[in-house]
């Protein structure tokens, strides 16, 4: 059972694992409240591979930016929800880490009003353990 001193990379380790699937999670008593993160993680397939270049925004002028994100990419789901995906530099390094997937109503966020800009290329680094 997941508890939650979990937090993601454990996390990314028990699905490598097969340890955490959707099917298994269904059981869990908080799967409704997280269902739709996970239905979600079909967003990083379209920002990483589709490469889509009208989601991501640079936050360095985001006030305010409460988790500290240097990027964002996001996307209607519907009219009243977005995809948030956001990423903060890694610190003393110069790539970015995953650090938030979450929904919120689209009305509130403030991602919508800043400027959008294009992705030029993405590079793959191994994976640090």
């Amino acid at each position: 059972m997941l508890s939650k001193k979990n937090y993601a990379g454990r996390l990314i380790k028990l699905v490598d694992n097969n340890e955490l699937t959707f099917e298994n999670s269904r059981r869990h008593y908080n799967f409704n409240k997280v269902k739709s993160r996970m239905l979600n993680y079909n967003f990083l397939h379209e920002v990483f591979w589709e490469n889509d270049p009208n989601v991501c925004v640079m936050t360095s002028d985001m006030k305010p930016n409460p988790l500290k994100l240097d990027i964002v990419f996001f996307k209607n789901t519907n009219p009243r929800e977005i995809v948030v995906l956001g990423l903060r530099r890694a610190k003393g390094m110069n790539f970015f880490v995953p650090t938030t997937l979450h929904t919120e109503v689209s009305k509130n966020s403030p991602y919508l009003l800043h400027r959008k800009t294009s992705i030029k290329s993405i590079k793959w680094l191994p994976r640090i353990n």
